[in-house]
Order: C-alpha cells, then structure tokens, then sequence
C-alpha cells in the first residue's frame, strides 16, 4: 500500500532535528538561544528525508542519518515534523551559529516547539539511555550501525569507484528500510539499502531472484545477508508507475508468471532463504477467529476501524471458506509471492521491466501477487495476459473465477501478515505505527468490498 499527501498542501514546512554526535552523547542546538535546529521541507510522506539531509549538510555543514520520524506534522495546519539524527561526519565542526551540547540541555520554550517538548524528552532520554534495546530496526538507535554500514558500503565499492571520494546520502528512512545514494564524481549512482530483521528473508530472495532471472532484476554488487544490506546499480527514476503503458503492463504480468513458475516446487530452497509459508487454509482459519471476536484482536490505535471491518466480514465467512475452497481446486501450486508488487517496486531498465522490493515475500498463492497494483486490478486484459501462463492448468475461464476468489483471501493474507509480522515491532507512538497500523481495517476493508462481487452461490 502507498501512502500520499494531499496536493493542495503548502510547498515548504519545518522539521525539526534532534542531531547527536557520532558518540551520541551532545546533541546539536543554536549556538545563541538552545533551540533544536529546523529546516524548511517539502511536505511529501515522512520517510522521504532526501531534503532534509540536504539541508542539514547545506546550512551546517554536516552528515547525517535519521534515526526516527517522531511526529508527521501536518503541513495545511501549520504543525511542524520532529525527527532524531546521528551525525556521520568525520568532522564534527558545524557551520556558524550552531553548537553542540549535553542532551540535557535543549530550550523548548519557543511556541511552535512547545507541543514536541514531551516527544522530544522522551527520545533524548531514549537515545541517552546506556541499555539501548537489541531493536529489530538496528538504524533506529545510535549504537554503531551506521558508521559500521558505511564502513562496509567503502570495503564493496566496485573498481570503478576506486580512488575516487564518494558520498552516501540517506534518502529514504523509516523501520521498514533506510536506503541511501551512493554517488562519485565520473560514476554511475549506487544505492544502498538496509533492512530490518522482521525481513531478514528480503536480501536472500532478491539474491536468488537475481541469480535465475538476471534481466529482470537489479545488479547486486554486494551483500551481507546477516545484516539485510544490500549495494545495488542505479535503476534511474523509471517505474512502472511513470510509464502506464498497456504494453509495459502486459510485460509485467508475463514477467511475474515467469518467476513464479520459477519457483513452483522449489520449496526447500525457498525454506532455506527463510521465506515464511501462508496458506489459503491458514487465512480462512485467521478469519473465524478474527470474526468471532472482533474486540479481542489486539490493535493499539484502530480498534473501533478493525471491528467496523470485521462486522461487515462476519457474515461472509462461510463464503470465504467456500471460495477458498474453489481455488485450491483449479490446482495452481503455491509459490514465490511478492507480497508488496505495487507499480513503484517495478522499474523500467532498457524498456524491461524490474521486479524490486522483496521484504514482504512469501510462499503462498501466485494470484495474490498481480492484485496488488491497483491497475492490474481493473484492467481485465492485463488480468488475462497473466492468467494465460497458467492455462496449462486450467482453462483461462476457470482462472478468472479463480482469480476473483482470490482478492478477497489475497488482501485478508496482507491483513494478517501486517498484524502478526510487521506492527508488533515498530515503535509505539510514532508515525511508523500509526502509519502501518491503519492498513490493517484498510486491508479487511478491501476484502469486503471484494466480497461483494463474488456471487452468494459460489
């Protein structure tokens, strides 16, 4: 799912950073008055710190990495964004009219700060804490993830970067991945991106992809599977989202086919990459329970969301057993799921398409995949140019039921994926999990309005 701002917001607001020093034990403030530094932003979705790290090297002369969003804001009603940072500089000398002080230290008296002043204790005595928790998202806390990431992005540069200075620029950063611009002076850009460990699978499967199906998948420059980095080719800016052409679309479909079929009876290689099964039983199982006590299931933000969307399920759960019974009928054997295949995880290299972004994968049903992008919902002839890899198993009439009865079960599946493998480890209350969170009632919702097209006598 992608998340969007409003286009009538204002073009620029503030963000405010709360910047430790490499060692994390002082904090960047103005050297006259204390307070955290702000910088102007566009208000595109939080993550995208791009500008941010830009600005913060632009107006005080140094590196950084965000370590978390801390609150959103909102740019119609004038509220700015708060985020923690590390700095990544060898030198640590700001610019002009900035100083670095103990963490004890930061005024919040200034009107527009005064309602982070309580979020912003909390993470300075998070980040000065000396019993810092293991966190699955290892780049969310100053303990030396980020200068050991660096240090290991320099040992794998290729040959053509040799000898050359090179600067890593996060542009993308929240718990479910950081990802930074690698760029050298005469050089193709590279990116690095990094993982959590609720998707330690990702780097395994986007190796093994890459190995069987090197043309429609990025070029790997080095891995570190443990640590879920991965130093990758510039793809460009081309995505399936920017091009929208029929014909680029049909390519995609056959494109997924292909992998999938690549995969079909490959079970043990998959296990070994650590890739969780999901079952279209285990789905309708989750359903009863979900349905049956809709108050017990355990959200923190969007309870009454997630009972308003189980109540309109409750009375489709006999049908929903019996669709997935359907399915499993036609024959189709489980395998590689993207789990995430939005229009934006595609990219168009050499008028090819890319398949990217493999945190979300899986082994469960091959329909669940082309229902993601919203455009291969809609259009049938894209729907069917996929479903014709799979006549050797049923007729292609057979495959579109087949295909309708999998929309409600593939979105119920990303429900109970997001609940039981993704929110349980982001931090509570910050955007991360506000975020996330809502896309639990919004995924139940979007099974039951694909209920609703299936007929009561199926």
């Amino acid at each position: 799912m992608s998340t969007t701002l409003p286009s009538s917001s204002p073009d620029t607001m503030r963000a405010y950073v709360i910047l430790l020093d490499p060692d994390g034990r002082r904090m960047l403030t103005h050297e006259l008055n204390g307070w955290l530094p702000a910088f102007d932003v566009p208000p595109v979705f939080y993550p995208e710190v791009e500008d941010l790290v830009r600005n913060v090297r632009k107006e005080c002369g140094l590196d950084i990495a965000i370590l978390r969003c801390l609150e959103a804001g909102d740019a119609n009603e004038g509220k700015p964004r708060l985020y923690s940072a590390i700095c990544t500089s060898e030198n640590v000398e700001s610019s002009p009219g900035f100083k670095w002080t103990g963490l004890d230290e930061p005024n919040f008296d200034r009107s527009d700060t005064a309602a982070l002043r309580n979020i912003t204790q909390l993470e300075v005595e998070r980040l000065s804490s000396s019993a810092l928790v293991d966190s699955p998202v290892p780049w969310d806390s100053p303990t030396g993830w980020h200068q050991a990431a660096l240090n290991w992005l320099e040992a794998n540069l290729p040959p053509s970067h040799e000898g050359k200075p090179w600067q890593a620029s996060q542009i993308r950063s929240w718990s479910i991945s950081s990802v930074w611009r690698v760029t050298s002076a005469g050089t193709p850009r590279l990116y690095f991106k990094a993982s959590p460990r609720y998707f330690a699978s990702e780097v395994a499967v986007t190796l093994d992809v890459a190995d069987r199906f090197p043309n429609i998948s990025p070029s790997i420059v080095a891995a570190q599977p443990e640590n879920g980095w991965m130093l990758m080719q510039d793809l460009g800016d081309v995505t399936l989202s920017t091009v929208d052409t029929a014909e680029m679309w049909h390519d995609t479909m056959k494109t997924i086919a292909m992998v999938q079929h690549g995969y079909v009876g490959k079970f043990r290689e998959m296990e070994r990459m650590g890739i969780e099964r999901r079952t279209t039983e285990a789905v309708v199982e989750m359903l009863v329970n979900w349905t049956d006590d809709p108050a017990g299931v355990e959200v923190r933000t969007v309870g009454e969301e997630n009972e308003a969307a189980l109540s309109r399920l409750g009375p489709d759960v006999s049908k929903t057993e019996s669709i997935e019974g359907k399915l499993k009928e036609l024959g189709i054997p489980p395998t590689l799921e993207h789990g995430d295949l939005d229009a934006t995880n595609v990219f168009i290299r050499n008028g090819s398409p890319v398949l990217m972004d493999w945190s979300d994968a899986c082994v469960s049903h091959p329909f669940f995949t082309p229902l993601t992008p919203a455009q291969a919902r809609r259009h049938t002839e894209f729907v069917d140019t996929y479903l014709r890899e799979w006549t050797n198993y049923a007729p292609l009439e057979n495959l579109r039921r087949g295909f309708q009865f999998a929309k409600p079960l593939a979105a119920l599946e990303s429900a109970f994926h997001y609940h039981r493998n993704i929110v349980p480890y982001l931090p509570y209350p910050y955007p991360d999990f506000m975020t996330l969170e809502r896309y639990i009632p919004a995924l139940l919702n979007m099974a039951a309005e694909a209920l609703e097209y299936v007929p009561d006598d199926e």
